[in-house]
């Protein structure tokens, strides 16, 4: 999805960014998300904010979960754990 958005700098609203129900994606997501003292979900937001340029808006329903999702914008992945989650997100499901 945010391949077809880059090209013409059109935002996106992640509906549901965590691949829940995706174990591949749980797998790596909780162990970052303990490394860097975060929830999964603001881990995805990172791992996106990283892979695109695309300004993300994602949708929510309260204002700790806004402040939530604000504060993923100060994570910083490392390559290591981009790839690994970008892996995990294209394996195929079963």
């Amino acid at each position: 999805m945010l391949a077809e958005c880059e090209p013409g700098d059109v935002g996106f609203i992640p509906y549901r960014p965590s691949v829940r129900g995706r174990p591949p994606s749980i797998r790596v997501l909780k162990p970052a998300a303990a490394r860097h003292s975060a929830t999964t979900g603001q881990i995805v937001l990172a791992w996106l904010l990283a892979a695109s340029p695309v300004t993300l808006h994602p949708g929510t329903a309260t204002a700790a979960h806004l402040e939530e999702k604000v504060a993923a914008g100060d994570l910083h992945l490392d390559e290591d754990e981009i790839e690994a989650i970008t892996a995990a997100v294209l394996a195929p499901s079963h």
